[in-house]
């Protein structure tokens, strides 16, 4: 069977990075003005902004599973570690 090798402190670090990454992607919440007139070109506009807030979105909720699963896999090697330390007693 194969060593999993992981550095905990990297991992610590990067989780610390991506929820900081979140943190600005969900404080940074711009609204556009209102849109006097229409035609095709405002639509398309709008249309274009409707994208980018789903996209936004997704990205955020991206990161957030990923934070949790690196947690997870942090905490399960917590959890393994002292098992297996505590079976060498």
């Amino acid at each position: 069977m194969s060593e999993i090798r992981l550095n905990d402190t990297n991992l610590m670090f990067n989780i610390s990075d991506l929820k900081a990454l979140k943190q600005e992607i969900d404080s940074n919440d711009k609204e556009c003005d209102a849109v006097r007139g229409g035609g095709s070109a405002v639509q398309e506009l709008e249309k274009m902004a409707n994208n980018y807030k789903q996209m936004k979105s997704n990205i955020s909720v991206l990161i957030g599973n990923t934070i949790g699963f690196m947690e997870n896999v942090n905490n399960s090697f917590i959890g393994n570690d002292h098992k297996a330390a505590m079976g060498f007693r």
